[in-house]
């Protein structure tokens, strides 16, 4: 490459209108004459340019894995159709909160879809977040010393998972998100093992001061009846008393 010249040149920035001041080459390329020239953008708005395509590269790797959270059903809601108090509280949600949030209501009343409303705000505000239901819960509970392997993670170079060790890291996950949600309490057959893992979770999670998202049908009454003895009262306990608890008709 050939430098022919050189001379100074400025010209506004195309968004605030600074002078972007340079030297500009005329040079020799493979038999081409090519002249240089400045930026569009001066130094400051480079920045924010590059921090803004940052922002919406993040956005957009966000948005292609809550699709993979969220079941398809629940992707696109009209808030505007949920029942005031619940439009009220995703006004005022603050994700940074450690206070749950409980939603206890009859069917089709759109407990769930605010429930991941609340999730999906959480999770765009860069928090880590899990959802299931309290039926799946059960079943990972229940098959967390199945020792036959696991086809999900199944390979051929490394010793993959068996099914209880993957139930296990579930489980694990569920207690130390930022966010969890469990949808439709008290619908799960309950046992010792899905007992025990529900109030193991809502533990870890209650000490660490992380907040969980949760939607009941039943009365508190009805879900301790459902429950033993030994920890119907400490599971209702760690759901309410670490939660705002929304109450519908």
């Amino acid at each position: 490459m050939e430098i022919l010249k050189t001379h100074s040149e400025s010209r506004p920035c195309k968004n605030c209108a600074a002078t972007i001041t340079g030297e500009i080459n005329t040079f020799k390329w493979r038999g081409e004459i090519i002249t240089g020239s400045l930026p569009e953008l001066c130094p400051h708005c480079q920045k924010i340019e590059a921090e803004e395509q940052a922002k919406r590269q993040w956005r957009e790797e966000r948005e292609k894995k809550w699709i993979s959270i969220v079941p398809p059903l629940y992707l696109h809601s009209d808030i505007a159709r949920f029942p005031q108090p619940l439009q009220n509280a995703l006004e005022t949600f603050d994700p940074s909160s450690d206070i749950g949030i409980g939603i206890r209501g009859p069917s089709g009343t759109c407990k769930t879809r605010t429930a991941f409303q609340f999730l999906k705000n959480a999770y765009f505000a860069g928090y880590s977040v899990e959802c299931t239901t309290s039926t799946k819960l059960a079943s990972i509970a229940a098959g967390q010393w199945d020792d036959r392997p696991d086809p999900a993670h199944f390979s051929i170079i490394y010793d993959s998972p068996t099914i209880g060790q993957s139930n296990q890291e579930k489980l694990a996950q569920f207690a130390r998100c930022r966010w969890l949600l469990i949808d439709d309490i008290g619908k799960e057959k309950s046992t010792d093992r899905s007992e025990s893992a529900l109030y193991d979770i809502l533990e870890e999670r209650t000490s660490n001061n992380l907040p969980t998202i949760w939607t009941l049908n039943m009365s508190a009454a009805d879900l301790k009846r459902r429950q033993s003895k030994d920890r119907s009262t400490p599971i209702l306990r760690r759901l309410v008393e670490f939660s705002h608890v929304i109450l519908l008709d």
